[in-house]
């Protein structure tokens, strides 16, 4: 997994920041898919910091498209 030991120059690497902030989230009362896309969002930060957000939206969007639903 790319995301585990990819500190990236914070204190904790990204698998634990993303668990972290699906967590909250969760804790929050947010529903189900918004903790998904909490759990997801720096899926494309190993891979394109720069632009993370949509190389993660990419990579995503044949699972989560409308024709999906």
């Amino acid at each position: 997994m790319l995301l585990k030991d990819d500190f990236g120059g914070f204190p904790v690497d990204r698998l634990s920041h993303s668990l972290q902030t699906a967590t909250h989230a969760h804790q929050d009362g947010k529903d189900e898919e918004y903790v998904v896309c909490a759990l997801l969002h720096d899926t494309g930060d190993t891979l394109g910091p720069a632009n993370h957000a949509d190389v993660a939206a990419a990579l995503l969007e044949p699972y989560v498209s409308e024709a999906n639903h």
